[in-house]
């Protein structure tokens, strides 16, 4: 990414898909692995893979380099488009990107990602909504593999949260029960609002009890009684 050759490549590709294609969000995913060659969660003890080649600018740090490829995405889609990073650097992004994927994925297939992911990242990152940018802890994946009473919780945490709702529906889990609710939630989403509070997020990784401005609403996000603490 530090190549000019690439560089130009990457702004002409960005101004295809907004000006020609006519996409006003464009998400970009994958780049930190593809460029860092290890996971976030594999970065405390080595940040890049022994695989990992060195940048062609090598009086740059990784950052500065990672930090100029998401200038030239940001220069590239000009003001016309809303760019959501997707396994970027947050801090690094801040500024350049609308919209900051802040969590590992949540799942349409089972339910304890939506738990450990979203809601965990949803509580303890949530304090960045409009700061840094646009928080996104993940879509809502409405199927019929997740049960709807935990899922039904996370999409309405996540509407009256203050931070983007994506949802992301199986056709065949689209019913009379989650038509309704999907329709309150995007409508509850769209009309601006102070950032919800966790307020057991001393107690827990994954808080239920929340405040959202004068009302607190407690979730229960496990189909089984549970004992212990939560890890």
């Amino acid at each position: 990414p530090s190549h000019e050759v690439n560089r130009e490549a990457i702004r002409a590709t960005m101004r295809r898909v907004v000006e020609e294609w006519g996409y006003d969000l464009v998400k970009v995913d994958f780049s930190g692995y593809d460029i860092m060659g290890r996971w976030g969660w594999q970065m405390p003890r080595r940040a890049t893979s022994a695989e990992t080649l060195p940048f062609v600018r090598e009086d740059l740090t990784t950052a500065e380099v990672m930090t100029m490829f998401y200038r030239d995405l940001r220069e590239g889609a000009g003001d016309r488009a809303t760019i959501l990073g997707c396994n970027t650097f947050g801090h690094l992004g801040a500024g350049l990107f609308d919209i900051q994927r802040t969590a590992d994925d949540t799942s349409g297939r089972e339910w304890e990602p939506n738990r450990i992911n979203g809601v965990n990242t949803l509580a303890f990152r949530a304090c960045q909504q409009g700061s840094f940018f646009e928080v996104d802890a993940d879509c809502v994946g409405i199927t019929e593999h997740v049960t709807w009473n935990l899922n039904r919780q996370w999409l309405d945490l996540v509407a009256r949260s203050g931070t983007a709702l994506f949802i992301s529906a199986d056709p065949r889990a689209v019913n009379s029960t989650t038509i309704p609710a999907m329709k309150e939630a995007l409508a509850r989403a769209s009309r601006r609002s102070d950032v919800g509070e966790p307020l057991d997020w001393l107690e827990t990784t994954t808080p239920a009890r929340w405040r959202f401005v004068d009302e607190v609403v407690t979730y229960d996000w496990y189909e089984e009684p549970r004992s212990g603490w939560d890890t």
